[in-house]
């Protein structure tokens, strides 16, 4: 039908714009809004940051692509997922592709407009000829109405044909040390109790998206080059880009994406000086050059018609977009009448940014957006003013998300200390409403993870405050206890305490540790006072676990408040169930520090602690059928084994996160308890004792047997035990365990467990010389191992600074056994001369320790 579109009036009611009499069809069922849609592969840019760009091709997802294959072809009718991950790293660009490579006639692929999405309640059924994949970007902009649309298509019947949901964002659930929690969006998608379990049952497992590979990486760069210039960017190009990214940018590997390349690339190509840049002068220098072409190409180079241009462009940002027959705030209606009353209005737009029918699109990629916000932000005096400017937003669904996305992605900016350091009294909201309070307690809870050291007071001293302002407000609701109790649970984290514990450098965090251990005290009087609030018992149980790793007297306090919460709340929340595994593991840990013939006993009631938890909430969780592996795996049929295997891997795909978690605390008790034996022991064992060390080892194997293909976790606690145990077996079962650890290590095709595993495999051919040494055997199998430490060293030594001074301990070992054993002269030679060639490459802070095994050795020789 045709039908003349609205015209947009600003506060006052004056017209702004006068739209063209469009052509659009008929929404009034389901499918024919379905029907409407348009395929994206049909729509396109020339912004080769674009995921639209015709000319950037898609690389390097094979993995994701089969994975949705997969989501797609399960049998449940109705299922949705997450597909998440930062700013650049691909996520439209992976379904854009699915949506073109999906030739299935029985499906239907499409991206939902934000129309459509809008109206997705109104519609009575939502039947369709095929099956449908939708998919919704930026879906945090509509997150109460996509939960409860999920709930309205749960509670239908459902129809013949499938139907899956891909939600885009940039964050999917958080996976804490001990507890599961949902980002904001999440939140306020999963909404109430009822609403949230009904949401699960349809919910299906979240795909992370990560780094794309060098080589890929490489292509997008050729691709970049060939839309932009004419210029042809050599192997050693590409590797001064990539390096630049990965090296001079100092960036996480998540922000070592395909936007930060392309910018890198752009700024190459320009002839930037790459070295002597950061992050955030790569992207002023690409926005710098696109504000210059848009004041020539669509501004008739009018820096007022400019500046309206960008005023609005980022008012339709913050907003998640914006329609021009919506009221305009009065900050932004000048700006919007300057655009819009121009006679090319419509023009020039469409040359800075998408526009459909009067909706315009925020900037896209969402970290150029971001900057462009925050510019502006910064440009505005005196601080009211910039208070104002955010005022505007205070209200909007889009507002706490867009913001979120600016402090998780420049809250370590240089480039914006002012709004930065003044972020709490800049977004105070200006009124007392109820809603902007809650914005601002989310808004501060976020900035507290990233900001730093020195703001984390102002931060807790803030939402404690807006806690008790509503307490003094009688309020039933307890929205604000819980934010606040969020956050006190993320303080009872000491970021890096565990790396440098093993330094011996516990005092560097005193002060932090003694905020733990207030926070958690608040978050126990939160408890007291709310004991029907799960969510704030289960952030009290996450304070409580990340407490129990500081020193025995915290993980003995934590781990009976935590079995007192589990015995009382262990049917309602049986989430509880990670965060008191966590304790016991970390108590277990603690006893290692000054373990005791009197220590024995806690250990192995904690192991029984733990292993009655992995029976209570995997083993007899898992599934009904699981007991016919029992009985199938006492059969030696090879064929037999093959079926199981292949079942176990589909039983594990179904366990829940809560079920992972536990089962690696398991393994994680039973690595540190074997740990605590054998440093009790230091090389001579009771009978009694390689009894238990042997019995914990088993139960270690049979679940790293069992997980071994899914949990990288429960390997790396195996090699741990392999490493730690060696040292109580005898040399010639020794060297076996040796020869197991070296097939783990050589089979592992994931780059990350690879470097752990080698640490762990290095570690154990030290304890197993020093084993050696001690009895003062030297054999085939004592050479194999020193070689095989050799070869790590020569390989792998960039991994960590660990193998520098494992090594080194080899080294020493291998003299003492070779002069023990008349050994050649020459070779002991070469043996000491290595090891000050160790001392010299090694980095500093390893010095110290192979300077003793130097002082070790000359002793011998004396």
């Amino acid at each position: 039908m045709k039908m003349k579109m609205q015209t947009a009036k600003a506060k006052g009611g004056s017209t702004i714009i006068q739209a063209d009499e469009l052509v659009i069809g008929s929404q009034s069922t389901f499918a024919d809004a379905i029907n409407q849609l348009k395929p994206l592969s049909k729509q396109k840019t020339s912004n080769a940051m674009h995921y639209l760009c015709d000319g950037m091709g898609f690389y390097g997802r094979d993995n994701e692509v089969k994975w949705l294959d997969k989501f797609r072809a399960e049998n449940e009718p109705l299922l949705y997922t997450v597909v998440h991950g930062v700013g650049g790293v691909g996520k439209s660009k992976l379904l854009f592709e699915y949506e073109k490579i999906t030739h299935d006639e029985n499906w239907k692929v499409c991206f939902l407009s934000s129309s459509i999405i809008e109206s997705l309640l109104s519609y009575q059924k939502y039947d369709y000829s095929k099956n449908l994949f939708l998919v919704i970007d930026y879906a945090a902009r509509y997150s109460d109405l996509l939960g409860k649309w999920i709930e309205k298509l749960s509670d239908l019947e459902h129809p013949t044909n499938k139907m899956r949901i891909v939600f885009l964002e940039r964050q999917g659930l958080q996976y804490d040390s001990s507890l599961e929690s949902p980002s904001p969006w999440l939140e306020t998608f999963y909404g109430a109790p009822r609403r949230k379990r009904i949401l699960k049952d349809a919910e299906y497992e979240f795909l992370p998206l990560k780094q794309m590979s060098s080589d890929a990486l490489k292509i997008l760069i050729d691709d970049y080059s060939k839309i932009t210039t004419s210029i042809i960017v050599t192997e050693k190009d590409k590797q001064s880009i990539m390096g630049y990214v990965f090296t001079e940018l100092k960036l996480n590997f998540e922000r070592q994406n395909p936007l930060m390349i392309l910018l890198a690339t752009d700024a190459f190509l320009n002839k930037q000086p790459l070295h002597k840049w950061n992050i955030e002068m790569l992207v002023q220098n690409y926005i710098e050059r696109l504000k210059d072409n848009w004041l020539h190409a669509l501004c008739e180079n009018d820096k007022n018609l400019l500046d309206a241009l960008i005023n609005v462009l980022v008012m339709s940002t913050i907003n998640g977009g914006f329609d021009l027959n919506d009221d305009i705030p009065d900050y932004f209606s000048e700006d919007t009448k300057r655009i819009t009353s121009h006679p090319n209005a419509r023009h020039i737009i469409n040359g800075a940014i998408e526009i459909t029918d009067d909706k315009i699109h925020p900037i896209e990629p969402d970290y150029i957006g971001e900057f462009m916000m925050l510019s502006k932000l910064n440009a505005i005096m005196p601080k009211i003013k910039q208070r104002e400017f955010i005022a505007c937003f205070y209200g909007k669904e889009s507002f706490l998300n867009f913001m979120s996305k600016c402090i998780d992605d420049y809250a370590k900016s240089e480039v914006f200390p002012n709004i930065i350091n003044n972020f709490i009294d800049l977004t105070r909201p200006m009124s007392e409403n109820a809603s902007d309070i809650t914005v601002f307690a989310h808004l501060i809870g976020r900035y507290s993870l990233v900001c730093q050291d020195s703001k984390l007071k102002s931060c807790t001293d803030t939402l404690r405050d807006l806690y008790h302002q509503e307490l003094r407000r009688d309020s039933s609701d307890n929205h604000m206890a819980i934010l606040y109790s969020a956050h006190l649970a993320q303080l009872t984290y000491v970021q890096g305490y565990t790396e440098y514990i093993s330094f011996n450098n516990k005092e560097v965090f005193t002060n932090n540790i003694e905020m733990a251990r207030w926070a958690a005290s608040e978050l126990k009087t939160l408890h007291d006072k709310y004991k029907n609030v799960h969510q704030i018992i289960l952030n009290y149980a996450y304070g409580l676990a990340n407490l129990s790793i500081y020193s025995l007297g915290d993980s003995q306090y934590s781990k009976t408040s935590l079995c007192q919460l589990y015995l009382e709340y262990k049917a309602e929340l049986p989430e509880l169930s990670i965060s008191y595994a966590i304790s016991i593991s970390n108590h277990i840990l603690r006893i290692q520090d000054n373990p005791s013939e009197e220590s024995f006993v806690p250990v192995e009631d904690d192991i029984s602690k733990l292993s009655e938890l992995y029976r209570e909430r995997v083993l007899e969780a898992s599934n009904k059928d699981g007991l016919i592996l029992h009985v199938i795996n006492d059969i030696s049929d090879p064929e037999l084994h093959k079926q199981v295997n292949k079942y176990t891997e589909m039983m594990f795909s179904k366990l829940s996160v809560r079920q992972v978690k536990v089962a690696v605390e398991f393994a994680k008790g039973l690595n540190n308890a074997i740990a605590a034996y054998v440093n009790a022991g230091n090389f001579t064992y009771s009978d009694e004792t390689i009894k238990i060390i042997r019995g914990h080892y088993s139960s270690l194997e049979k679940l790293n047997t069992i997980y071994h293909n899914q949990l990288t976790e429960v390997t790396i606690e195996y090699a741990k035990a392999i490493s730690n145990s060696i040292i109580s077996y005898p040399i010639n079962e020794a060297f076996d365990l040796l020869s197991n650890l070296k097939l783990i290590c050589d089979n592992s095709k994931v780059r990350g467990l690879y470097d752990i595993l080698i640490i762990r495999h290095i570690k154990a051919l030290h304890n197993y010389l020093a084993l050696s040494a001690k009895l003062i055997i030297m054999s085939e199998d004592t050479n194999a191992a020193f070689g095989d430490a050799a070869s790590i060293y020569n390989e792998n030594r960039s991994i960590a600074d660990e193998i520098y001074v494992c090594f080194a301990g080899c080294c020493y070992y291998y003299f003492y056994l070779l002069l023990k054993n008349n050994g050649d002269q020459e070779h002991v030679d070469l043996i000491y001369n290595f090891i000050y060639c160790i001392l010299e490459e090694a980095p500093q802070q390893c010095k110290t320790p192979i300077s003793k095994y130097i002082s070790y050795m000359e002793k011998l020789i004396k």
